[in-house]
């Protein structure tokens, strides 16, 4: 990157650039603000003593042309400046239908940038979608049933509602902010910088900032007040490219929820979404370089009631600070094994085999220890299947138990703290102290396991498990987009054009709903036979459960009736099994 340009400047004046009109890049998101965001904004302006200044945040964008006007790409920050302009269209409408006239003239100067010839267009360019809805409400032109549903339109008659109770003194007060205390951080690269790079790290997707969104901002400002003071502009183009490796790795990922999990694994501590951002700065502060060019990073050194230092003694004997781009490529290696764990997408078949179990128990708080472990190049393939196969145990007890899931965030967090060398020895401890109301026992298991309530991907988990531990043929590979969840008792009982199993139930209906989803009434079925087997009565069932490959559906077709009492003992039956298939001992 050969230029940039960073600077702080009222919205007023940032807009009023006449001889400057901006475009929003087609690949961009649409306009996508809704109410809340909208108001926010609009407050954040209406409520502020004229005597404060307030930043609304970053834009980013690359100048494209310098002719006039010249034009300026928006890489982040559309949907604000955008809502900044509906704003000002509305205020300026607003003034001049009252008789305001003292500010009319810089007002309507935001809204349109002028060209060699003195002809105007809209001072923004939207893409494609909105660039026609954007220009008709700008021009003032007759809206279509279309625009009157859209975004856009929404912003512009929210803020329209509120403008319109404003007089003159108060709209010229809104005005004086906009033009003098509300400001933007303009950050303008040169056209030579990747547009599409950028974006893809930069851009929110229109919706109110995530965690990830502020971390993002956090580390380019960081690097932006380095890039100013030392001159190390090669350096910013460096940590775009990583932060976009990152971002794409995590592609269809709850972003958040990886750097909550990847700080847990850090810190040995649980952190709660509210409290993820003050943890990274903590964690930041204590293990990045140069981070005492910040302002924050002084702050937080003299502020008793910041997070206090996320390291032990001992480890904070240990740290060896990292550069941004360091800290980065550690992201980036935490990203991809997180986008394995979540995909089941490992180089070893048998891990992503056992992985693929584990998120069919719905065990998502113990990523924070799987991370942690498969981050360990000391842990061989051996004992990670150990850890796999103890998480699904874990976690499907203390779900058959109904235990209390906040706690498993500190537990995991805290496991990350031991290393490769004694991980299978120090989890057994870690279970044993916390025992016995951490991990349920036998008989408690096995009696909730017969009552408990399945969901579709933990049932099918279940069932896959007892077929195995049944089978006399070994362990099966199930391809689970052929397989359905089959209730023996249907769902819906009252359709008697298939069976009548109101009356085939008898006095037991009023258990139907109770035994509905447990394991004793549900087995697996071939996709078709699911469909031939559906809601007839259990005599037909019986035909299809006969063509079954499972053993444990095929069983049922021996079986003369169906009734709740069978759904009963079928469950007691099952959990007899279940509680050495997830036995306590690994």
């Amino acid at each position: 990157m050969n230029n940039y340009n960073a600077s702080s400047i009222a919205v007023g004046r940032f807009l009023s650039d006449e001889s400057q009109q901006f475009v929003i890049p087609d690949y961009q998101r649409r306009y996508a603000w809704e109410e809340k965001q909208v108001l926010d904004l609009f407050y954040d302006i209406n409520y502020l003593n004229e005597q404060q200044y307030h930043l609304l945040g970053m834009t980013l964008s690359i100048r494209e042309s310098e002719g006039y006007p010249s034009i300026i790409s928006i890489v982040d920050g559309q949907q604000r400046i955008t809502t900044l302009l509906l704003t000002i269209k509305v205020l300026h409408d607003h003034y001049k239908s009252i008789g305001g006239d003292k500010f009319l003239t810089a007002i309507r100067s935001c809204l349109f940038a002028k060209k060699n010839d003195g002809s105007e267009s809209p001072k923004i360019i939207h893409g494609k979608l909105d660039r026609l809805d954007f220009e008709k409400l700008i021009n003032q032109n007759e809206i279509n049933e279309n625009t009157k549903t859209s975004n856009l339109s929404a912003a512009y008659y929210c803020l329209k509602e509120r403008i319109e109770k404003f007089d003159i003194e108060k709209v010229e007060e809104f005005w004086r902010k906009l033009f003098t205390t509300v400001t933007i951080i303009d950050y303008k690269l040169d056209k030579n910088t990747d547009a599409y790079k950028i974006f893809e790290i930069t851009n929110n997707r229109g919706l109110a900032l995530t965690k990830t969104d502020i971390i993002k901002s956090f580390i380019l400002g960081h690097i932006s007040i380095i890039v100013d003071i030392k001159g190390e502009s090669n350096r910013l183009n460096s940590i775009l490219d990583k932060w976009q490796k990152i971002i794409t790795n995590l592609d269809g990922i709850k972003k958040d929820e990886f750097f909550r999990h990847f700080l847990m694994s850090k810190i040995n501590k649980k952190i709660s979404f509210n409290k993820l951002i003050e943890f990274f700065k903590s964690y930041y502060f204590n293990n990045i370089k140069e981070v005492e060019l910040l302002t924050e990073y002084k702050r937080h050194m003299h502020d008793k009631s910041k997070v206090k230092s996320s390291e032990s003694p001992s480890q904070k004997n240990q740290i060896v600070r990292r550069t941004i781009e360091g800290f980065l490529d550690d992201l980036n290696e935490a990203s991809i094994i997180y986008k394995n764990i979540t995909n089941a997408d490992f180089d070893d078949k048998k891990i992503n085999l056992e992985i693929k179990d584990l998120n069919r128990v719905e065990a998502k708080p113990a990523y924070t220890f799987l991370l942690h472990t498969f981050s360990d190049k000391k842990i061989k393939t051996k004992e990670k299947l150990k850890i796999i196969n103890f998480l699904q145990i874990f976690m499907l007890r203390r779900q058959i138990n109904k235990s209390a899931t906040g706690e498993l965030d500190d537990f995991f967090s805290k496991l990350c703290g031991y290393n490769g060398e004694n991980y299978i020895t120090n989890v057994k401890e870690e279970i044993e102290i916390r025992a016995p109301g951490f991990y349920p026992a036998d008989e408690e298991f096995i009696k909730k396991f017969a009552e408990f309530d399945f969901s579709t991907n933990r049932a099918k988990y279940v069932l896959s498990k007892i077929e195995n531990y049944l089978s006399p043929l070994g362990e099966k590979i199930i391809n689970w987009d052929l397989v359905q969840l089959e209730h023996i008792i249907p769902q819906k009982i009252n359709n008697v054009k298939y069976g009548d199993w109101v009356n085939y139930l008898g006095k037991g209906i009023d258990e139907h709903k109770k035994v509905l989803n447990t394991i004793g009434n549900l087995t697996l079925l071939k996709d078709r036979l699911n469909l031939d087997a559906s809601n007839n009565s259990f005599n037909d069932k019986k035909k299809q459960y006969g063509r079954s490959t499972f053993l444990i559906t095929k069983k049922l077709s021996k079986k003369q009736s169906f009734k709740i009492k069978d759904t009963l003992l079928r469950s007691k039956q099952f959990a007899n099994y279940a509680v050495k298939i997830w036995s306590k001992d690994f």
